[in-house]
Parts: structure tokens; sequence; C-alpha cells
């Protein structure tokens, strides 16, 4: 299916339109390779649109690079392994600092560029330590 935007979805559940202008073909479940704030990121085709939803809020629209490899799938499988020892020692450190907070989950863009840590908490939290 060959729309002009496709809707990415993330670990977490976390969403985005991107513009597909080489106009891959894609199916619902396909993995992408989209830009991201720092390198690329891989996602899984979620939705296609001819044009962006009117609840569109304005943020940047990025594009996608290409269909993920099967090496690139690799490379998330591999990412996914250490977000799970990466959360760990995030979770050491939020107990030798006695942050209230819950850490959620860890997330590793493809290329290994950025990671984030998601986290929930009543109030804000302080990292200055």
């Amino acid at each position: 299916m060959n729309k002009k935007y496709i809707e990415i979805e993330f670990k977490c559940c976390r969403k985005a339109y991107y513009i597909n202008s080489e106009e891959y073909p894609f199916s619902v479940d396909d993995y992408a390779i989209v830009a991201a704030e720092k390198g690329e990121d891989i996602g899984r085709v979620h939705n296609f649109f001819e044009k962006l939803p009117e609840t569109f809020t304005g943020e940047t629209v990025r594009t996608i690079h290409r269909k993920a490899s099967d090496f690139d799938i690799r490379r998330m499988t591999e990412n996914r392994q250490k977000e799970e020892a990466d959360k760990g020692v995030a979770k050491s450190y939020i107990d030798k600092h006695m942050l209230e907070m819950k850490l959620v989950t860890v997330e590793y863009q493809l290329d290994s560029n950025k990671v984030t840590f998601y986290f929930t908490a009543d109030q804000r939290v302080d990292f200055r330590e």
C-alpha cells in the first residue's frame, strides 16, 4: 500500500507520522527505518494516510529512509537486550539515590546514538546528584 504518510509505532506505543516520499511499498506491521532526532530509528508500520489527520498538531514530519533489512531487525533485537541490562543499572541508581520514581522502560534508538529512560513519578524528580 503506497500512501504519502505513514504512522509508525515505536516501543511503548509511541507513534509519529512520517512521509513516504520514496513510495516504499509497505504493509501494516512491516518495519521501517526512519529519521530520528539524532540519527535513525526503527518502528513498525501502523497506518497509512493520503494527508495528515486533522488531529495532527503540527510537529515536524520526518522522512522514512527505507524498509528494514534483516540486519536492522537483528540490531533492534540486540538493542532490546541492551535495554534490559540498562534497565537493571538504572533501577540500581534509582535505589541508591532513593529517587521517588518508577522506571517504566528503556529504549535505544536503532543506531544507539540515543537512549531514553521512561519513568513515572508523582512529583518532579531532582537528578542533579
